[in-house]
């Protein structure tokens, strides 16, 4: 058949059968109740395949598709993924198992073309690869059980998103100099962290983490983005601006800050978020205010 576009969700399947569709490149059957897909040899023309919220509990099933490019697994029942140790699934650039029952990430080395990765809200304990993946990009494994993380496996690294891990040591920053973003919400204390090597980020989220003193704070003029809330923060540095001059979204909520002045230099700065600070003088407030000339957004509830 000539079929090039499948969508079929919705219709609690258990299995399918699409060996004989040689032409497909296309192929949605997401929100089913699919456990296992037949042969799949002769689909060598598949590019895109999204068979997220299903039953699946195994990669092994997708190992003859030379030229797919995206696969999306979300909310399956997937524990590991070495069936993707195989070269068959080499121009894989985006992979999405997020949202299964993973322990430790592991095989993906082997698709040296990828590059987006989410395995976010999994149950990963570790990392453990034999080599870098060079090409990817975006890499999101958020809401796990990670007590590490080395960074020299993800090189090109632009966009890192690490939150709700168990986090206490994080190692070779330098490894990821194009990092933009970079995310290390509510983890545990973190006592092999250093802040300095991401100077060159433009969003940085850190909320969650004690940040009571802020000596690796500085030097950071690409910063656009800072997010510092519940940071156990009692004050700003007198040179805070010095510091992130070119900022122009802040979130500092749930701090104890009560002396909001250091701001007041942030020429570029259009949104200030304060919420459960200690904030006591509204003119305090006012007499910086006044002086953020493209702030838009205050809010301080």
């Amino acid at each position: 058949m000539s079929l090039e576009f499948i969508l079929i969700g919705f219709i609690r399947l258990i299995e399918i059968d699409i060996n004989h569709l040689e032409r497909l490149e296309i192929l949605d059957v997401s929100k089913n109740k699919i456990m296992n897909f037949k042969d799949m040899s002769r689909l060598k023309s598949l590019r895109t395949l999204n068979a997220g919220y299903n039953n699946i509990e195994t990669c092994s099933i997708f190992e003859n598709l030379p030229c797919l490019i995206s696969l999306n697994l979300t909310h399956n029942k997937i524990r590991r993924l070495n069936g993707l140790l195989i070269a068959n699934m080499s121009m894989l650039e985006i992979l999405d198992v997020s949202f299964n029952l993973i322990e430790r990430l592991t095989s993906i080395e082997t698709l040296q073309n990828l590059v987006e990765f989410n395995m976010s809200s999994n149950n990963a304990i570790s990392i453990s690869l034999t080599r870098t993946i060079n090409r990817l990009c975006n890499l999101n494994l958020s809401f796990n059980r990670l007590t590490e993380f080395d960074a020299k496996w993800f090189p090109n690294a632009r966009i890192v998103y690490l939150d709700e891990n168990i986090i206490t040591r994080v190692y070779e920053l330098t490894s990821i100099p194009r990092v933009t973003s970079f995310s290390l919400r509510n983890q545990e204390d973190l006592y092999n962290f250093d802040l300095y090597y991401l100077r060159s980020t433009r969003k940085l989220y850190l909320s969650g983490y004690p940040f009571r003193r802020m000596t690796q704070f500085f030097d950071f003029f690409t910063l656009k983005y800072l997010e510092l809330c519940s940071a156990e923060l009692d004050e700003l540095p007198a040179d805070f601006s010095n510091r992130a001059p070119n900022l122009s979204r802040l979130h500092l909520s749930m701090n104890r800050l009560q002396d909001i002045r250091p701001l007041k230099p942030l020429k570029e700065l259009k949104q200030l978020v304060l919420l459960g600070n200690n904030l006591v003088s509204i003119l305090d407030i006012i007499s910086v205010v006044k002086h953020l000339e493209k702030l838009v957004v205050l809010d301080l509830r």
